[in-house]
């Protein structure tokens, strides 16, 4: 098996499965390119293994799990996926990555992949943020933080922009999921963090992802208490007193500038401007008086973290 790093764009490869269950197939093609990824959907906290190989060596249904191999008859990869059938657009995995998940079933028996338990984008992508985050222009960052995930035990905070991982620098969420895969379960993780304009560490304890991630990500909301409503003002929503501290959303009116800030019915608001707000009164003067010092600068939102269904995100709220 060959080293999948020595992989060029541009070189012959070949291929080699039993397509629609006939009997072996070989084709052969060119490495169109490398480092292939977002080719599924990600809506979950889960790591996806995307490295890919690509190749328009004809693969079809049924090559799944043969070799991607190089003109020395070397393994480079092992043919996973296509995009459309007679479309010249298929994907190995490196077998650099094989050959990681051999030597860890041959020494447990089993794949163990760590986790941080948090959802991320690509600085840049993120639309809210832009006018917010100055001063860096590359990074990772944080959406959401799953309930009782590794980093729900640490420092990190929703919003924060990931920079280096064991100073190892970043500049896409591929490049941190790929560092984070390289890592162990129980490991920790130095990351090197901006939050507000100033740098910062952050120590996790890498966790093994879970089998039933949904049990873990999925815990119930914190129901707040039953006091006296209050309103946001313009911002279109309302609130009340959480429990045991900060401010349940009741409703949000269709519209407002909570409803385009994707604010939801359950959530529970527990900082403005990093701020923690202890119910709900302290939380609407918060968020009046940090609009009112950001008139002059309304792109920039009022930036509110938020509790929603056990997991931590952020929201940032706009005129």
């Amino acid at each position: 098996m060959a080293n999948s790093d020595s992989v060029r764009v541009g070189q012959l490869v070949g291929a080699i499965g039993a397509p629609f269950s006939q009997d072996y197939s070989f084709t052969c093609g060119w490495v169109s390119g490398k480092g292939r990824s977002n080719l599924l959907e990600a809506t979950s906290p889960i790591i996806l293994i995307e490295d890919y190989i690509q190749t328009d060596a004809f693969i079809n249904p049924g090559n799944s799990g043969g070799p991607l191999f190089d003109v020395e008859g070397q393994v480079v990869g092992m043919n996973t996926l296509i995009n459309g059938i007679g479309r010249g657009l298929a994907f190995a995995i490196p077998s650099n990555i094989l050959m990681d998940v051999a030597e860890q079933l041959i020494a447990t028996g089993k794949m163990q992949h760590p986790w941080l338990g948090i959802r991320i984008e690509t600085l840049g992508a993120t639309p809210a943020l832009r006018e917010r985050i100055t001063g860096i222009d590359r990074g990772v960052v944080v959406d959401t933080i799953e309930a009782n995930a590794p980093a729900y035990k640490s420092d990190l905070r929703p919003a924060d922009v990931i920079t280096e991982v064991d100073g190892i620098k970043l500049a896409t969420a591929r490049d941190l999921r790929r560092e984070i895969l390289r890592k162990k379960v129980g490991q920790t993780v130095q990351l090197t963090v901006w939050r507000s304009g100033t740098m910062v560490r952050v120590p996790v304890i890498t966790g093994e992802l879970p089998i039933e991630l949904t049990r873990v990500a999925n815990q119930q909301p914190k129901k707040a208490a039953t006091t006296p409503e209050t309103k946001a003002g313009s911002h279109g929503m309302r609130l009340k007193d959480g429990k045991p501290t900060g401010a349940a959303v009741i409703e949000v009116a269709p519209g407002s500038a909570a409803a385009k800030a994707d604010l939801q019915a359950e959530d529970v608001i527990t900082a403005v401007e990093t701020k923690p707000v202890a119910d709900a009164a302290t939380c609407l003067a918060a968020i009046n008086s940090a609009a009112a010092e950001k008139s002059g600068e309304k792109k920039r939102g009022v930036m509110l973290n938020i509790e929603r269904k056990g997991k931590r995100t952020y929201a940032v709220l706009t005129e």
